[in-house]
């Protein structure tokens, strides 16, 4: 399976968990830059964002608040909901 990295400046990664199936949380903080908050994109599929983005003054991701609906900041993690456990 794989998932998508969407960076602030546009870029949007393809991406494969470590063991194939699922990200742990060491690999999800990586992608994110730091504390995971899960987003709901749908019933299959979820959003992982950097918890504290704004906070930080991380800059927008336009791709990803899109998708969302909401200002995100910072890098996003979209996968499938069984790919986070």
């Amino acid at each position: 399976m794989k998932a998508l990295h969407l960076t602030p400046e546009g870029g949007v990664f393809p991406l494969v968990p470590a063991n194939g199936t699922d990200f742990t949380l060491s690999e999800a903080q990586a992608v994110v830059g730091g504390l995971i908050e899960i987003h709901a994109l749908s019933d299959e599929d979820i959003m992982v964002i950097n918890e504290e983005g704004r906070l930080l003054k991380l800059p927008l991701n336009p791709r990803a608040s899109l998708l969302l609906g909401t200002a995100v900041a910072g890098p996003a993690l979209v996968c499938h909901t069984g790919m986070i456990k």
